[in-house]
């Protein structure tokens, strides 16, 4: 028989890799509330992130919650805790969330906590300490260890914490010596560009959290209210839908639709579509109330980028913006978004990541999705983006040469441009596969335009390819883009520099249309992505 051997991990190697699991602040903070709220049944969630006396900033994240006993909080510390007891609505998915987070930001993590009728314990994870002996330790806190630990919470921060401190239960997270933070932090080439960059953190962070945990916030989905506060300002429910917009519509699913039974031992994944309003700088009757409310909404990224799917996953916000492999990001689409409600029940359905932040479909959602969600909904999205874009400053490149080359090019290929099985579908066919596309964007402005600038309602992309069925495609030009005054501003005067982009373009245009499949479309967005980021650069910084 063979004989059984410990094998028990390095813990510096192992730990190193748990801290570059992939985490960011935003995500890192996100999995601490997590705790508080479903394990810790919290009512106010206090975070502060300042500077410490030494001026190198600490974050310290405290609940009113349950609290934990001496025995519990070390069993909670451990790696693999084995005390992981899951509630039906719990937001923890594998017990590594309080941990993996705080070491991916921090280097020294404690953990100070309290019990009605117990008294107050604290351990801490030092990762230079494990880095040094690799061992698999942790240090109790005494009780003068304890007492220094809370003068750090309430250095500049007494106002919450205080009273949080001298209740009878509560638990505190604290994340000192900041090590990716303070790094970029501290190469700033002055003090107002460091202090710019903390602000930009903390403002983005409080706008994360607004979001991925606005049904707490606000109470919605009878969900258990929470407050949560960032540096003593109490952040408010940010509703990705704006269903508090006069102008936005929600657009209803039939029942089996609505309700998608993916397996009879799950409840139904609830589906959700809301077309928004439009932008109110744009002409048009469907408007935001304000401009501050339309850049609110626009999301951590941009508008175009926060169209399509938000997951939730017993009311918490997983991940959210794109269309998850059921169709490409499309300007023309981008006030369409639609939620999709997870529980429990639906976790060995969906991989979702240890950081609650990527989520992986089932095929058969992805086709429920393709099939009986998007069609008429993504219809109703171009048809109300198209009333707010502006009468076009229209460029047309109509060469006969042109036409001719693009004939010639698309029959020697042997590319195929056809009408799909739906109406606003188009099935693109070349040697490297196939491609659906609901693209129908194509301008019959001329017989032979091969060229045509409009607006394209922002500034992320500076061209397209758009196929038309007649086995052709059209490039268009983004007016919005900076880059394009520069070419096209006075094109009597620059014809040879508009007639090197043109070329440029449609070159681009074409081996998108000869080799775009279903399974490599995102490469073609992300080159057009960084290709039109790389020009904005050009006239930001004056480089031409």
């Amino acid at each position: 028989m063979a004989k059984k051997i410990k094998s028990i991990p390095g813990a510096s190697k192992t730990v190193k890799a748990l801290r570059d699991i992939g985490y960011e602040l935003n995500s890192a903070v996100a999995d601490i509330l997590d705790n508080s709220i479903s394990r810790g049944k919290a009512s106010n969630i206090y975070i502060t992130f300042i500077k410490n006396q030494s001026e190198k900033h600490n974050i310290f994240i405290g609940d009113d919650g349950v609290g934990m006993d001496p025995s519990i909080l070390e069993e909670a510390m451990r790696i693999g805790s084995s005390n992981e007891a899951y509630s039906e609505d719990d937001l923890s998915k594998y017990g590594m969330g309080m941990k993996t987070a705080s070491m991916s930001q921090a280097s020294l993590i404690t953990v100070l906590s309290k019990k009605d009728r117990f008294p107050e314990a604290a351990f801490t994870w030092d990762m230079e300490h494990v880095n040094r002996t690799n061992e698999w330790e942790i240090f109790k806190l005494d009780d003068k260890e304890i007492q220094n630990f809370k003068s750090k919470i309430l250095f500049k921060n007494k106002d919450n914490f205080e009273v949080l401190l001298n209740s009878k239960k509560w638990t505190v997270v604290g994340w000192e010596n900041l090590t990716k933070f303070q790094e970029d932090y501290d190469k700033s080439r002055s003090a107002a560009i460091s202090e710019n960059y903390y602000n930009r953190i903390v403002d983005n962070l409080s706008y994360y959290l607004e979001i991925v945990f606005h049904r707490f916030l606000t109470g919605e989905n009878s969900v258990k209210k929470v407050n949560i506060y960032l540096n003593g300002k109490k952040l408010k429910g940010l509703d990705p839908f704006c269903r508090e917009e006069l102008h936005t519509k929600e657009m209803p699913l039939s029942g089996k639709h609505g309700n998608f039974v993916i397996s009879k031992n799950c409840s139904p994944i609830v589906i959700r579509r809301y077309i928004l309003p439009t932008n109110p700088k744009k002409p048009g009757n469907f408007k935001f109330s304000s401009v501050e409310a339309w850049d609110r909404a626009a999301g951590t990224e941009s508008w175009n980028l926060s169209q399509g799917y938000y997951v939730y996953r017993n009311n918490r916000l997983i991940s959210w913006g794109g269309w998850y492999k059921t169709k490409t990001i499309d300007e023309h689409d981008k006030l369409a978004r639609a939620s999709i409600d997870l529980n429990t029940e639906h976790d060995k359905l969906f991989t979702i990541d240890v950081k609650k932040t990527k989520v992986q479909f089932p095929e058969e959602l992805r086709n429920h999705l393709k099939d009986n969600v998007n069609s008429n909904f993504i219809a109703e999205a171009k048809k109300r983006y198209a009333v707010e874009k502006e009468k076009p400053t229209v460029h047309i490149i109509k060469h006969g040469k042109i036409s001719h080359l693009s004939a010639e090019l698309v029959q020697e290929d042997q590319i195929k441009v056809s009408q799909g099985k739906k109406n606003n579908e188009l099935v693109i066919v070349n040697k490297y596969g196939t491609k659906i596309t609901d693209d129908m964007t194509y301008r019959m402005l001329e017989s032979n335009s091969k060229i045509v600038s409009e607006s394209f309602g922002d500034p992320v992309l500076f061209w397209k390819m758009v196929p038309n069925p007649n086995n052709d495609f059209q490039v268009m030009v983004n007016i919005d883009h900076p880059f394009y005054d520069l070419v096209y501003g006075d094109e009597e005067k620059n014809k040879k520099t508009v007639a090197v982009v043109d070329a440029f373009l449609f070159t681009m245009s074409f081996i998108e249309l000869k080799c775009i499949t279903n399974n490599n479309e995102m490469l073609f967005t992300q080159i057009k992505e960084v290709a039109s980021s790389v020009l904005t650069k050009f006239i930001t910084k004056d480089m031409i």
